[in-house]
């Protein structure tokens, strides 16, 4: 029994592959440095491990290095802020940053109108915003319900242009009494210079 001849449609599938293989191949050692751009890429399909180091934010992290919701409970009379949520980030090249607080306060102290926190969002050091919290704040609503007393944390910020090189970004909390903990998250999302 003599071997057939091969189909039109099975020399087109074998013409196909070869040539998809090949442009693999150029594609892996061909290619020069730096020249894959946005319009090559699928929606979806490049992901944190295809990146290098510092092209992403390090995620989201509470005091210590935990992630997730570590309760953050200062020291009391205010003697010292203590870091509650911190971002190390390291920008490849001058841009802005989003950073978006979140978390809750928790007070278990008496209806006496004396207790005040103080949260703050740092980037590398100047302050870029501050909110107290507690029943000595104009917004503080007694639960009507008996203690505990609790509320949000929240606030979105965009820095101004930072230069290329390391970040840190930070909230630091405080209380006047010992009565008042948080739980606080901080993320940050590098943003394009314009």
């Amino acid at each position: 029994m003599g071997l057939r001849k091969p189909s039109p449609a099975m020399v087109i599938a074998c013409i196909a592959l070869f040539v998809a293989l090949g442009g693999v191949g150029y594609a892996a050692f061909n290619l020069p440095a730096a020249s894959v751009r946005s319009r090559h890429i699928v929606n979806g399909q490049v992901k944190r491990v295809d990146l290098a180091p510092g092209l992403l934010p390090a995620g989201r992290f509470n005091a210590g290095g935990e992630a997730g919701g570590a309760v953050c409970n200062p020291d009391v009379l205010g003697i010292s802020d203590e870091t509650c949520a911190f971002i190390k980030m390291n920008l490849p090249r001058p841009a802005r940053v989003l950073l978006v607080v979140s978390g809750s306060w928790h007070e278990q102290g008496t209806l006496d109108g004396s207790v005040l926190g103080r949260c703050a969002l740092y980037a590398d050091s100047p302050a870029l915003w501050s909110a107290s919290y507690g029943q000595k704040t104009q917004t503080f609503v007694p639960n009507g319900g008996g203690m505990p007393y609790n509320g949000t944390v929240s606030e979105t910020f965009v820095t101004d242009v930072l230069p290329a090189g390391k970040h840190d970004f930070r909230v630091d909390c405080s209380e006047n009494e010992a009565d008042i903990t948080y739980v606080i998250g901080l993320s940050a999302v590098r943003l394009s210079a314009s």
